[in-house]
């Protein structure tokens, strides 16, 4: 796998994996892994989840139940269920 995953990194994540990572830890794909994720992983707080609820509309062409079960995914996030 990391034979795959190495060619495919792009932006920031190849400029940091290839300039600040040592080689042994490019070398083991499951550390490799996790340093990616600590540093690019985006945390979401329920107060985004609250606004994003709030600001959701009906895509064009989304289904009513798509967009109802997009809708009680954003509100489950917003309080934490």
């Amino acid at each position: 796998m990391l034979d795959q995953l190495l060619p495919r990194l792009e932006g920031l994540a190849a400029q940091f994996a290839f300039s600040q990572l040592s080689p042994n830890l490019l070398n083991d794909y499951q550390s490799l892994v996790e340093e990616l994720d600590s540093r690019f992983r985006v945390i979401e707080m329920p107060r985004s989840f609250v606004s994003k609820f709030s600001q959701r509309s009906q895509r064009h062409g989304e289904t009513l139940e798509e967009y109802a079960a997009e809708l009680k995914q954003l509100y489950n996030k917003a309080h934490g269920w």
